[in-house]
């Protein structure tokens, strides 16, 4: 009988088991995914490319020193703006558009109902 980590380890990332030695480097390449090239750069560009101009708005930000954890937290606002306008409007396409906005919508009616009682 077979005695697979991730029977014991079933949310434990398929690195760390290799890295404590419970999964060998085989039998951990043949569970990564085979993505192409192409697959990877549009599965992460889209998110990477806008923290490009996220670091940057920050950087330029670092010119007005905030005096306080009021001014970091307008800094981080702020750029966080930046990259989730960046990332909303250009960097996904209108049919990842729509799905992230179908998940936000549910999940905002789900926290208006009431709970059901047990």
């Amino acid at each position: 009988m077979h005695d697979d980590p991730e029977d014991h380890y079933p949310l434990y990332p398929l690195g760390m088991l290799r890295r404590h030695g419970l999964v060998g480097a085989q039998d951990l390449a043949e569970r990564l995914p085979s993505w192409s090239e192409t697959e990877l750069r549009e599965a992460f560009w889209p998110a990477v490319w806008p923290a490009v101009f996220m670091l940057a708005t920050l950087e330029g930000l670092e010119r007005l020193p905030p005096a306080g954890l009021i001014e970091v937290g307008i800094h981080l606002a702020v750029a966080g703006a930046v990259y989730a306008g960046l990332f909303v409007r250009v960097a996904i396409g209108a049919n990842e558009r729509r799905f992230y906005w179908t998940k936000i919508r549910s999940l905002l009616e789900r926290r208006g109902r009431a709970p059901v009682a047990a």
